[in-house]
């Protein structure tokens, strides 16, 4: 899959004004968006390992991304979405062992008291395609993890933890483009995490935005399934272009230095 993207920056002060805006553009209320995102690095490069705890599905999608990319490894992420009831309180992590997870859209939150099971996914992000280019393409992979305990499965991968941060902020969908207004959020002592994931998280609001300003980043970005599609990806890069064009005067999309989205690992 491959992903087309575009990033404005936004600043605190305004950003009520141009979530209002972009509501008004998509005809739709902003989903607000709490995810927790585990960063891993990969310890084992060529060695192939038998899987612990996972799914064979998992491992050939680990499979698909060294045959393309055979000289160079990247950071992984294992992300989920952090329930409602659980991002507007103090709360319990969300479960890593995801086996008996059950989701029902008509379901109270549960109270932030009880560890509630999550549906993780791995994401991978390759580096940017390289050239002078009207939008930042780069390729992407998720694979979602429906049972097991999520860290394992990226133990068996033969990735270790490195650290955590917290995206939060809102989601709208305009045709084929998905936006997402966020900052990103860290905890106040990381020293705290040990050598693994945290079993808790405190309130969002107890956390502080990376970016000292508070400034937020707006992300208008299109997913191809097939990026080797020319025309396909010729018709994503226009309709991208054409948000682009009306939001002027409101946000300044634009492409971004593409090694501020390398996720290369260099150790």
């Amino acid at each position: 899959m491959h992903e087309l993207s575009l990033f404005g920056q936004i600043p605190a002060v305004r950003h009520d004004q141009v979530l209002q805006i972009l509501a008004g553009v998509a005809a739709m209320q902003p989903q607000r968006v709490v995810e927790r995102h585990l960063v891993y690095k990969p310890v084992r490069i060529t060695a192939q390992r038998t899987q612990v705890g996972g799914s064979q599905a998992i491992q050939s999608q680990k499979t698909n991304v060294q045959a393309q990319a055979p000289k160079e490894v990247f950071y992984m992420q294992l992300v989920c979405d952090v329930p409602q009831g659980e991002a507007n309180g103090s709360s319990q992590l969300a479960a890593f062992n995801t086996s008996d997870a059950v989701i029902d859209v008509d379901e109270e939150p549960k109270q932030p008291s009880t560890p509630t099971k999550a549906d993780w996914s791995i994401q991978f992000f390759d580096v940017p395609e390289a050239g002078k280019r009207p939008v930042v393409s780069r390729m992407m992979n998720k694979t979602d993890i429906r049972e097991g305990d999520a860290p394992q499965h990226m133990k068996g991968l033969g990735y270790d933890y490195v650290t955590e941060y917290v995206l939060e902020g809102h989601r709208l969908i305009h045709e084929n483009v998905i936006l997402l207004l966020h900052r990103i959020l860290q905890y106040p002592d990381e020293s705290a995490a040990g050598s693994g994931p945290r079993l808790s998280m405190p309130n969002p609001d107890a956390l502080s935005p990376l970016d000292e300003s508070g400034s937020y980043l707006l992300q208008a970005s299109i997913r191809v399934l097939d990026g080797n599609k020319p025309e396909i990806v010729n018709t994503a890069q226009t309709e991208l272009l054409k948000f682009k064009e009306r939001m002027k005067g409101s946000v300044d999309l634009r492409v971004v230095d593409r090694l501020s989205l390398d996720t290369r690992f260099r150790g």
